[in-house]
């Protein structure tokens, strides 16, 4: 988590998975709306801990801010 500006982080898919101690599914390497804050029971995780997505490109990383 060195890249803590803030209120917002950038992680890369493996470090998130480092993180949760387990790979990411398929779906969070394919498709947006995986990642989208609310509908998805796994998204409950980063909301009740005080953060959302801001941006997400597919090919590397996520960039969460502070709610």
């Amino acid at each position: 988590m060195k890249r803590i500006n803030g209120d917002s982080i950038k992680l890369t898919f493996e470090e998130i998975e480092r993180i949760v101690n387990r790979p990411l599914t398929t779906s969070a390497y394919k498709h947006k709306v995986w990642w989208a804050d609310g509908g998805h029971s796994h998204s409950n995780y980063w909301l009740k801990v005080g953060w959302k997505v801001e941006k997400i490109d597919l090919e590397n990383y996520v960039i969460l801010s502070r709610v």
